[in-house]
């Protein structure tokens, strides 16, 4: 990959090996997931920000996200597609026999990271993520969420990494504009994954305060080739 002055910081461009390399990754995990029930959709790379107002996105992410006007509408590059494959899902009535539902997309995501905490290619402004959204009813919850765990870890032992690990990361009752404010909402989800980690016998960390804004999250955590956790 190349970094030119001239297109930008965190923008890189991708020679021939580097898109060849991209190709073969996304071809790989496109295929897996079509093989695992997974429906792929194609969302644009903007919105509305009514629509990231919405999501909450706005609120809590303004700052990261690349905000400006066209013809009198604010808009938004999207910082992630989990608003526009909502969209897709609420654009009609659905029955609980269609459940579950599985949207995965290839999706080239934008926020605007400090220039100091540009790094090679994994910290940059423009990058492409396999994101996938699965909409469920309680009593599915656990089935998927093993199923999500083991994708993970089919992909990571695919391609060559053993030295991860998980962090339950939680989030906090004392910081209130971090997080959206519902206790009641964010025990049960807690609790809720926690049963299901030390069902599946899982190996794990936990971290108060490093939860997403709309809730707790299994992250994987590792180390870069220079020692860096990430």
């Amino acid at each position: 990959f190349v970094i030119s002055e001239v297109v930008g910081k965190g923008l890189p461009l991708l020679t021939p090996k580097g898109a060849t390399i991209k190709r073969i990754l996304q071809r790989f995990i496109e295929d897996e997931e079509l093989r695992r029930g997974y429906q792929f959709t194609d969302t644009p790379i903007m919105a509305k920000t009514d629509l990231y107002k919405i999501s909450g996105h706005l609120d809590h992410y303004k700052k990261d996200m690349f905000v400006f006007k066209a013809n009198g509408e604010e808009m938004a590059l999207r910082p992630m597609t989990c608003p526009h494959q909502f969209m897709i899902y609420k654009s009609k009535l659905r029955s609980y026999k269609e459940l579950p539902i599985k949207y995965a997309e290839v999706a080239d995501l934008f926020r605007n990271e400090k220039s100091g905490e540009l790094h090679g290619l994994m910290r940059i402004r423009q990058f492409c993520l396999a994101d996938a959204h699965i909409f469920c009813i309680p009593e599915q919850l656990e089935k998927e969420f093993e199923g999500v765990v083991n994708l993970i870890q089919y992909v990571m032992e695919t391609l060559g990494f053993k030295d991860y690990w998980y962090r339950f990361s939680k989030g906090s009752s004392k910081n209130k504009e971090k997080y959206i404010d519902n206790p009641k909402a964010w025990n049960s989800s807690q609790k809720m994954m926690k049963k299901i980690l030390d069902k599946m016998k899982l190996k794990y960390v936990e971290a108060e305060d490093e939860a997403a804004f709309y809730g707790p999250k299994l992250d994987l955590q590792y180390k870069d080739i220079y020692g860096k956790e990430d």
